[in-house]
């Protein structure tokens, strides 16, 4: 799109539910968030597309996502050592007809 930008600003409200405990001696982190998405703004452009492969030109318009979302996730966090720490979470997101999946896992170190 020339000079076209979707702008959307979308505010959860949720729940997070949390638990410190100690796993083998170590501090264990975990966390459950559940929340609705909705969107307060969203502006879907149109613009004038261009195909330099085949010289073409046309009138555009940007897909609108829905409006309103659920959100999901879980992390968790363990701490090795004063230093060390493993990490891992899920996410879910349903959108309309659509699915979005966040997966993160990791190791961290502190300096």
């Amino acid at each position: 799109f020339n000079g076209a930008a979707l702008r959307r600003l979308s505010i959860p409200v949720g729940l997070e539910i949390g638990r410190t405990d100690e796993w083998k001696g170590r501090p264990w982190s975990q966390a459950l968030r559940l929340s609705y998405v909705g969107d307060v703004l969203q502006d879907v452009p149109e613009g004038t597309v261009y195909s330099p492969y085949s010289g073409m030109g046309w009138r555009g318009k940007a897909v609108s996502p829905e409006r309103h979302a659920f959100r999901a996730g879980y992390d968790t966090s363990l701490q090795c050592n004063e230093r060390w720490s493993v990490y891992a979470g899920y996410g879910l997101e349903a959108r309309g007809g659509s699915l979005y999946h966040r997966v993160n896992a990791g190791v961290a170190w502190s300096f």
